[in-house]
């Protein structure tokens, strides 16, 4: 497979496992907290250009990326060309071909345990 590219996290927040819980990803339910805790949810999402045509068949979560310094502050979209120091891949995600379009945002969702 070949990267489409990667997109800055919009959301962190600490969260809690909860049967009635408001988050519900595939690992569970869970709710927002403010105290530290082991699971971080995490929210990203793919602006309507970013990617915009592309097949998204996996999502990851990396962790140390670096970009090209040159790049405009504020950028949060990076096609592969623009990632100078990959980082460490945290969680892997398969999914069902997800065809981009430019009329449409897409948002992906993780809770991650440590």
């Amino acid at each position: 497979m070949r990267e489409v590219g990667r997109r800055v996290v919009d959301e962190v927040h600490f969260v809690t496992a909860d049967p009635e819980g408001e988050i519900v990803v595939p690992t569970g339910r869970y709710r927002l907290v403010t105290e530290p805790t082991n699971h971080l949810f995490i929210r990203v999402r793919f602006d309507f250009e970013d990617a915009a045509t592309s097949v998204v068949r996996e999502q990851g979560l990396f962790v140390g990326t670096q970009t090209d310094p040159q790049l405009p502050v504020g950028q949060k979209f990076f096609v592969p060309s623009q990632v100078v120091e990959p980082g460490i891949l945290l969680v892997l995600q398969n999914s069902v071909p997800i065809v981009r379009q430019p009329s449409t945002r897409e948002t992906f969702e993780f809770v991650v345990t440590f």
